[in-house]
This record gives C-alpha cells, sequence and structure tokens, in this order.
C-alpha cells in the first residue's frame, strides 16, 4: 500500500468535498484515488472498506483551516484591522468610564464617611432658613417659580423672600417670564430686559404691560434696551428705589421732546450707577437742553456713557453734578478736551476711561487715581503724535508713579513705542495692555516693559514676538507675572514655531499662564502642537505640567454668532476681546 505524506494529501485537499452547511460529515470524491489511498495510508485504514463515515473529522478540519487562511482577501484583513481598533478604543473608553467610576465611588464614600461622623443628623427641612435660602438661590427660577414653591408652604414662603430673590439673575429673560416673576415676587430687585423683547412693546393702552410700569417690585437695578415711552414709565415707576440703571439705545428716536422727558427722570433718581451705551448716532440722545439741578446726582459714583456723537453739553452738566461722588467713569470716544479737563475736580476719582487728549495730564490732580485708560480709535494720527510727549510727562509725574497700578492704550495706530518707555518707568504698576493694531517696532518695547515693572502681574500687548524675544524674558524679569497675552496678525508659517519658546518660557515661570492669538487658519499648528489628551479632554495630564498654562485666544470674535470661532472656542480656546474694557476671561487653573 502506498503512503502518502501530508503535503500530499493537503496537495489533493481540494477534491475533498464536505458539506458542512447541512451538517454532514466529509465524503472522499470518488474519482480521486490518490488522495482515497493516501487518507488510508496515514491512518492504516484498508483502503478497500473505507467509507464516507470513516474519515476522520479532525483531517478535514485541517485542510479547512489550512486553505482558507491561505486564501483571506485584503478586504478581509482590513475589516479585522478595524474591528482590532474598534476594540482598543472600546476597552479604553471602558477603562476610562471605571476610573470616573471608581473616582466617584470614592468620593462618595468619603462624603459618607463625612456624613457619618456629623453629630446631628437632620432633614433638608430642619436647615436653617439661612442655609436653605442659599441652596435655593442656585436653582433656575422657573424651578423656583413652578416647583419649589408649590411643596409645602415653608418652601412657598421661602421661595418669595427677599434674601433670595437679591442673590437671583433674570438677565436675558423673555419678557413674560419677567412679568410672570414681578408678579410672583414683589421683592424682586433687579430686572433686565433683552434688546429683542421691549422694542415691539410701544403701546400704552397694552394693559398686558402693566406690571411692568405699575409693578409692587422695588427695584434696584434695571437694565433697558432703548428708549422708549414704556421705558420712561418704568423709570419713573421705580423713582424712589432704584440705584443701578442702564439704557442701550440701538434705534434712532427722533421724539426730542421724549429724550427730554427721559433726562428728567434720570436727573430725579438717586442713582448709584449710570450707564447709557447709544450706538445708532443718528440723533444723538445725549444733546438734549435738560440740566441737572443742583442737589440731583449727588450721589452718583460710576459713570458710564458711549456714543458715536460729540455729547454736548449734558456731559459737562453730569460731571459737574456728581464730581464730589464720582469714583469711575468712562467717556464717549469724541469728548471735548474740556470735559476731560472737569474730571481732575472730582477727589474720590478712582479708576477713569477717557480720549487719548493733551488734557489727560490734568489727571494728576486727582489723589485717588489708580487706573487711567486712553482711547485712541478716534484721534487722528498727527493729532497723537503730538500729543504723545505730553502723555509721557504725565506718567513720568511722582504722584502718578506712587499711584497708578493699572494703565491701558486702547487703538494706538502709531508711538507705541514711545508709549512703551514711557510705562516701563512707572514701577507700581500691575497691569499694562496696549492694543497698538500689531505696530512691529514696538517687539524692543516689550523687553523694556517687563524688566521695569518689578510688580507687574497681567501683561497685554497687541503684538505677536517672534521667538526670540520669548526667549529673552529672562527669569529675573517680572517675577510676579501671573498672564502674558501676545495679541496679533499671525499665519500658517510663523504660529508654530512660537509654540517652542513658549515652552521653554513656562519651564523656570510655574504660575505664569501665556495667552496666543489664535488666527485664521493657524488650526494646524494647534493641532500638532496641542497633545492630545488636552484636545480630546480640555485638559492635561499629569505629565503635561506645561501644557495647561498655554491658552489660544480669539480676538474681538464672537464665539455665538461665528460657527469658526464657536468650534474653536469649544476645542481650544479662551476667548480675549480688546473693546473697551473687557478684557480675557478669567484662567481656569486644572492642576
Amino acid at each position: 500500500m502506498s503512503v502518502y505524506s501530508e503535503d500530499e494529501i493537503l496537495c489533493n485537499a481540494f477534491r475533498v468535498q464536505v458539506n458542512v452547511n447541512n451538517g454532514h460529515n466529509g465524503e472522499l470524491d470518488k474519482k480521486s484515488p490518490i488522495a482515497r489511498s493516501s487518507c488510508n495510508a496515514k491512518y492504516n485504514v484498508p483502503s478497500a472498506n473505507f467509507t464516507s463515515y470513516d474519515f476522520p473529522s479532525n483531517t478535514v478540519s485541517s485542510c479547512c483551516v489550512a486553505e482558507t487562511s491561505n486564501t483571506l482577501t485584503a478586504q478581509t484583513a482590513r475589516r479585522l484591522q478595524e474591528l482590532e481598533t474598534e476594540l482598543r478604543n472600546e476597552q479604553e473608553r471602558r477603562a476610562k468610564v471605571e476610573r470616573q467610576l471608581a473616582q466617584c465611588l470614592q468620593m462618595l464614600a468619603d462624603l459618607r464617611g463625612a456624613h457619618s461622623q456629623c453629630p446631628i443628623q437632620r432633614h433638608f427641612d430642619e436647615l436653617p432658613e439661612e442655609i436653605a435660602i442659599t441652596i435655593f438661590s442656585y436653582l433656575s427660577v422657573h424651578d423656583l417659580v413652578d416647583v419649589v414653591s408649590k411643596v409645602n408652604k415653608k418652601w412657598n414662603r421661602l421661595a418669595h423672600d427677599v434674601v433670595l430673590w437679591s442673590q437671583m439673575s433674570l438677565d436675558n429673560h423673555d419678557i413674560n417670564d419677567i412679568m410672570k416673576l414681578m408678579n410672583f415676587a414683589p421683592c424682586l430687585r433687579s430686572v433686565c430686559i433683552p434688546s429683542e423683547q421691549l422694542f415691539v412693546h410701544d403701546d400704552a393702552e397694552d394693559t398686558s404691560l402693566q406690571v411692568l410700569t405699575q409693578s409692587p417690585c422695588r427695584l434696584r437695578s434695571l437694565t433697558l434696551p432703548d428708549f422708549q415711552p414704556i421705558s420712561l414709565r418704568m423709570i419713573r415707576n421705580q423713582m424712589g428705589n432704584l440705584r443701578h440703571l442702564q439704557l442701550n439705545s440701538w434705534w434712532d428716536n427722533s421724539r426730542s421732546e421724549f429724550r427730554d422727558d427721559m433726562w428728567t427722570a434720570i436727573f430725579e433718581l438717586d442713582l448709584v450707577s449710570l450707564a447709557l451705551q447709544e450706538y445708532d448716532g443718528g440723533n444723538s440722545y445725549f444733546h438734549s437742553v435738560s440740566r441737572p439741578v443742583p442737589g440731583q446726582l449727588t450721589s452718583l459714583r460710576h459713570l458710564d456713557l458711549y456714543c458715536k456723537q460729540v455729547p454736548g453739553g449734558i456731559l459737562s452738566a453730569l460731571l459737574e453734578a456728581c464730581k464730589n461722588s464720582l469714583e469711575t467713569v468712562a467717556l464717549p470716544p469724541k469728548t471735548l478736551g474740556a470735559d476731560v479737563a472737569l474730571l481732575s475736580k472730582c477727589p474720590r476719582l478712582r479708576e477713569a476711561n477717557v480720549p487719548f487728549l493733551r488734557e489727560v495730564c490734568a489727571l494728576e490732580a486727582n489723589p485717588m487715581l489708580e487706573l487711567v485708560e486712553m482711547n485712541a480709535e478716534w484721534v487722528a494720527e498727527t493729532e497723537i503724535e503730538s500729543i504723545v510727549n505730553d502723555v509721557a510727562c504725565f506718567l513720568h509725574m511722582p504722584s502718578v508713579v506712587n499711584r497708578l497700578r493699572t494703565l491701558f492704550f486702547q487703538g494706538m495706530p502709531v508711538q507705541c513705542r514711545q508709549l512703551l518707555h514711557a510705562t516701563a518707568g512707572v514701577r507700581g504698576l500691575r497691569y499694562v495692555r496696549i492694543h497698538n493694531f500689531g505696530e512691529p517696532e514696538v517687539v524692543d518695547g516689550i523687553l523694556e516693559v517687563l524688566e521695569g515693572l518689578p510688580d507687574l502681574e497681567r501683561f497685554v500687548i497687541a503684538t505677536l514676538p517672534p521667538p526670540a524675544v520669548l526667549d529673552a524674558i529672562g527669569a529675573h524679569f517680572c517675577p510676579k507675572l501671573k498672564e502674558l497675552c501676545f495679541i496679533g496678525a499671525c499665519s500658517d508659517d510663523n504660529y508654530g514655531c512660537r509654540i517652542p519658546a513658549i515652552k521653554r518660557l513656562l519651564q523656570h515661570r510655574p504660575q505664569l499662564h501665556v495667552f496666543l492669538d489664535l488666527g485664521l487658519g493657524v488650526v494646524r499648528h494647534l493641532e500638532g502642537a496641542y497633545p492630545d489628551c488636552l484636545r480630546e479632554h480640555r485638559t492635561v495630564c499629569s505629565d503635561e505640567s506645561r501644557w495647561h498654562r498655554v491658552h489660544p485666544v480669539l480676538v474681538n470674535h464672537e464665539p455665538d454668532s461665528c460657527t469658526w470661532c464657536r468650534y474653536n472656542v469649544e476645542a481650544y480656546a479662551t476667548v480675549a476681546d480688546m473693546r473697551g474694557k473687557l478684557d480675557v476671561q478669567p484662567v481656569q487653573h486644572h492642576e
């Protein structure tokens, strides 16, 4: 009897037909005597007595596996690789969830352990009312009105408590909800009506608005979107209560008689703060013949005004009326120099946002001045060049050097290098911000400021310095520096190169946070520079201690209205806004 090797058996295995799908055993093809005799020799089975039931099942399986492994397609291999990748990702996600679950369980165990050690176990209703009110203050207005107030009599009383509603904020609520709340909680103290809500309601006969104009609430703070008759009626209804009033005008109202009535009502209020923002400018509300009489606005401490036109004589009258109480002021960018000089008569003035004019030097007479912001957005470049020397002399006055702690320059198109040189001499400064529209020659002045101000904590400039300047910031520069923000134009080829320099800067400054402008088109560099853990989890791993102190920022972009900004804010960035007094949002420290 002939004996065949295993290789010969496998070569002839293609002639073996196995009926696997129907669950039957394999059967040798009678047309293949070589295969039949080889199998008989392999297992010592006589050839003449061989039947399909005598063929060992393990031999058939070996043949099929060998055939299948040699004939796998490339598509099947790729699919297997994809499944393995998905399995690994799923295992990583499961491990992450298990870690989070373990942390939660540990926290829960700690809380239960602390709770078990409390000498007194109390129900929520047994808590002091002060604690219950504090807990309720974290709830939404809807929950307070529709849920909490209907639980029992005690909770209903707490839901109407004056202390509770003094802690609640009603910003950006629908006007119908606001009216409902003014009926529900007469103890309401603050109301802010969005601009799109009140614009359509200008009918004195609208009975549904009577809760606004006849409310029993004694409001202390009121924010209205426009100067309309209903706004005037709301102000008059709160004549003896209001202390804080903000009016934002987005539309042009040509009724001059209503404008004078509005000012007359404002003069009669005993206000602590007044903010008047006018963005249309076609028929300015500042052009009014009304004037405060002696004794009016004598308690006004905070005045914030903005308009696109020259404000006129009413601004002089306002400053004269509140000069003895005024502490902070922001004047329109087109304010006349004579009105800026009037601020020197305010002995309690601490903060001043004024145009970049020569009359700024008069602020040297203010004994409590700590913050100065100079706005040059509406000043001609030739005028700036003629004024900058006077401003530099103002900053070098001994009384200013000893008092000033914060210095802002807004919208400076020229002469920024000279201003930086003057700023470096004000050694008591804690916060410096220069919005210079990216003037390139000011790069050298950055090192002068950082080296000359030992107490500086925050520095913002609208210029992206090269890596050499970042490397030149020594460890002895500004030892108290906590925030360093560079904002300016950047492109694909000059952003990524700053990342290594920033990391070197942070290496010897453990408390420093650096903000870099996230310009359009540089997302590719950011994605390549930031570690995966920062992109995926918005935080860092323990071995990436420096990355959580690098913050990309967006300048003058509104994340809610711009898809690009919204994507990058969610993925990487903190929002920075160099307009007016707004600035980089507070740093969130992740240790």
